[in-house]
């Protein structure tokens, strides 16, 4: 993991080739006011980069950790903000916990896919540095987990596996849905999030990275009571 004296020595850096801008600082006062819109305190690391920029802009590619994007996706992450967005639709959400800001999720609208992009807020922004032309968008990842959703398992298989926070959250699901375990925040794992169209439910387990979605037929499943 990066330390914030690394990150903001590439950070510098690359302001100082000409590449990078830099927004101004949040104040206090826009931390609070940032608290306030979150429902909860900013982390450690986030807060010291808000003391540094509110965001950063490469090329035309800009992340902003003001807040100030209008997208949630309280089911992926049920306190997140999104740090960037592009003009087909995606965008990249940022999760928030008391002590770290991570993982940082990519949100594919078309086809409807999330990706674990990166561990945490400062392996992303090292990406986005390392880029000749961001934005870093995970289309190979999307494409390969959309055709094969090859990181879900059965419900049954999640109730047979041994794990017992996993069997704990199968055990109040349906056969309707399929389970995805993202607890080792594996950078290109991910599920698709639409697989049964524009109205499939989304479930986590509170903090934990456990998720389950409908799988493919599971809106007939959900009319006749399966």
């Amino acid at each position: 993991m990066t330390s914030f004296e690394a990150l903001m020595e590439q950070i510098d850096v690359a302001r100082r080739g000409g590449g990078v801008q830099l927004d101004p600082p949040l104040t206090a006062d826009e931390i609070t006011t940032l608290e306030e819109q979150l429902g909860m305190a900013v982390p450690a690391d986030l807060r010291r980069l808000l003391s540094v920029t509110g965001g950063i802009t490469k090329k035309s590619f800009r992340l902003s950790f003001r807040g100030d994007l209008p997208f949630v996706f309280e089911e992926v992450a049920p306190h997140g903000v999104a740090v960037a967005g592009d003009s087909s639709g995606n965008f990249w959400l940022l999760e928030l916990h008391d002590e770290s800001a991570g993982p940082l999720f990519f949100i594919s609208s078309d086809p409807p896919v999330v990706v674990i992009q990166s561990p945490d807020l400062a392996g992303f922004i090292e990406s986005v540095l390392a880029m000749a032309d961001p934005p870093p968008r995970l289309d190979s990842e999307v494409l390969d987990i959309w055709k094969h959703n090859q990181y879900v398992m059965t419900r049954s298989a999640a109730l047979a596996g041994g794990d017992e926070t996993m069997r704990r959250f199968a055990e109040g699901l349906t056969d309707r849905f399929v389970v995805v375990d993202l607890r080792a925040r594996k950078e290109g794992t991910g599920f698709v999030w639409g697989a049964a169209g524009p109205r499939s439910e989304l479930r986590r387990d509170g903090d934990r990275l456990l998720f389950a979605t409908e799988r493919k037929g599971g809106v007939l499943g959900r009319l006749f009571g399966r």
